[in-house]
C-alpha cells in the first residue's frame, strides 16, 4: 500500500487491531489488521510491545507502528 506523505501527528494516532463488525458496512478508518495483512492474534503474539489496551475488549496500535510492520521494518 502506498500511503504517501502522512502527517507526523497522524502517525501517532491509535488505530484498532480489528475493525468492529458493525463498522464493516460503512467507510471507517483502516484497522491494523488491514494495513499489515496479519491477523490480530499474530500482531499480539509477534508485536506485543506495540499493542495498546484501549478498553477491556478493544486493543489497538499506533498507525506509524502498523505501517512500519507492513513495510517490514
Amino acid at each position: 500500500m502506498d500511503f504517501g506523505e502522512i502527517d507526523p501527528v497522524r502517525l501517532r494516532s491509535i488505530i484498532p487491531l480489528r475493525r468492529p463488525s458493525r463498522a464493516l458496512k460503512r467507510a471507517a478508518q483502516l484497522s491494523a489488521e488491514e494495513i499489515t495483512g496479519l491477523s490480530p492474534d499474530t500482531l499480539k503474539r509477534r508485536y506485543r510491545q506495540y499493542v495498546r489496551k484501549l478498553s477491556i475488549r478493544r486493543e489497538g496500535m499506533r498507525l506509524g507502528d502498523a505501517l512500519a510492520i507492513a513495510d517490514g521494518k
